[in-house]
């Protein structure tokens, strides 16, 4: 009886942090365009948000913020453009929204999503030659 009434209080504690700190995903998509990517995604849920941070990653396990957002509620259209991709010799990227409480815990990563870039001939071309006169 103990053990059963411990399993409830358990699941109940879970089950208000979920809803007392939390988010819902409606969308999130990345989509590239020539030597940039352009993120966006919108929410059903924001309840006791800090912050939003985008991470990108060359290789799908090591992540690194690039634009955090402040939560402005569910519903809203949230939108970023990685413009520093073209600086990468790197032509595949992984994207993830990470998700902040307000006690600065992270209580949510979004689902993961891959870009390839297509740069034409005459980008590749310039970027090498900048590079040379760096």
């Amino acid at each position: 009886m103990i053990k059963r009434i411990s399993l409830v209080l358990f699941v109940l504690i879970m089950v208000s942090g979920i809803v007392f700190a939390g988010v819902a995903f409606d969308t999130f998509n990345v989509i590239a365009t020539d030597d940039r990517a352009e993120i966006s995604w919108k929410t059903t849920q924001e309840s006791n948000l800090k912050v939003f941070a985008i991470e990108r990653s060359a290789d799908g396990s090591d992540y690194y913020e690039i634009a955090t957002f402040t939560p402005q509620g569910a519903g809203y259209n949230y939108r970023f453009t990685d413009t520093d991709l073209f600086k990468q010799s790197i032509k595949s990227f992984y994207y993830r929204i990470k998700v902040v409480d307000i006690n600065d815990q992270v209580v949510a990563y979004s689902e993961t999503r891959q870009i390839r870039l297509s740069l034409s001939g005459i980008q590749q071309t310039w970027g090498s030659l900048k590079a040379m006169f760096k």
